[in-house]
């Protein structure tokens, strides 16, 4: 078989460098670029705007702003403030009776999307130029399945508790902790729904309520592979157990983002999975 051509005309450092995993901080590139997606004909107004909503000097030279210098010299939190506050602007400036030629939103948005994948930045950023900690595909369709199945009266609760969780880690700044609790909480409260004798969810009424479900199985792949699961889902537990606070405990720190994503992910698939029996069991 013919070996596959590499895509064309795309950078060499895009292709053949090795990226790593996304970096929640904006280099200089990044910010280089960021700031070069502005046209110079976006002056006075744009900048006054700038102050006004992040309260921050934009240093100006003898070309008007000097976006570079401004977008060099803020933290990575202003820099995802300034990206949706040029996007406000924007978007005010084409519901008035100006728009400028060059920056549009539909301009804008995507520039900046570009950037962010191009320089591993693991922010997204949406259609109104709002800029959300990167999630991936799979998760993303694990939350979305999972969020469907959750649509009847009868997981009002639950859903409650996992739009706490994804709420908390969908900020510049997540709060992890929050996220793993909130999703600890939202399988929990769909666990002793469907096994009421269960007081809370610990690893041993995992095995004791799901064992007799794997061992009912008559394929002999399926029932192993539902048994292994069984393991996976109590161990899951136990990994998520510190970072429920109880009365009379010591609050748990935050855990380390590498952490709470695996954690989280795992929570969220487990929640369809039991949703899914659930469903099934209606």
């Amino acid at each position: 078989m013919a070996a596959e051509e590499p895509p064309i005309g795309r950078y060499f450092r895009q292709l053949y460098i090795e990226r790593g995993d996304p970096e929640n901080t904006f280099g200089d590139r990044a910010r280089l670029r960021l700031a070069k997606a502005l046209s110079p004909v976006e002056g006075a107004l744009l900048s006054h705007f700038i102050e006004s909503e992040l309260g921050i000097k934009v240093p100006w030279g003898a070309g008007g702003p000097n976006y570079e210098k401004f977008v060099a010299s803020i933290s990575d939190l202003d820099v995802i403030h300034f990206i949706t506050a040029v996007a406000r602007f924007v978007i005010q400036r084409e519901r008035g009776e100006r728009s400028y030629t060059f920056l549009k939103v539909g301009r804008w948005v995507p520039s900046v999307a570009r950037i962010l994948s191009e320089e591993n930045v693991a922010y997204r950023v949406d259609e109104l130029g709002g800029v959300h900690p990167s999630i991936d595909r799979v998760f993303s369709a694990e939350v979305e399945h999972a969020l469907k199945l959750l649509g009847k009266a009868r997981y009002n609760n639950v859903r409650s508790e996992l739009d706490k969780a994804l709420k908390a880690i969908d900020q510049p700044e997540p709060d992890w902790k929050v996220g793993v609790r909130g999703t600890f909480t939202a399988v929990e409260g769909l666990f002793r729904m469907m096994f009421p004798e269960a007081n809370r969810l610990v690893a041993k009424y995992v095995t004791v309520n799901l064992d007799p479900k794997g061992k009912a199985i008559e394929d002999p792949a399926e029932k192993a592979a539902f048994l292994n699961l069984v393991r996976s889902f109590a161990n899951w537990v136990d990994s998520a157990q510190p970072y429920r606070h109880e009365q009379g405990q010591e609050e748990p720190h935050q855990p380390p983002e590498s952490l709470a994503v695996l954690m989280i992910s795992q929570g969220v698939a487990f929640l369809r999975w039991l949703l899914e029996m659930d469903h099934a069991g209606s």
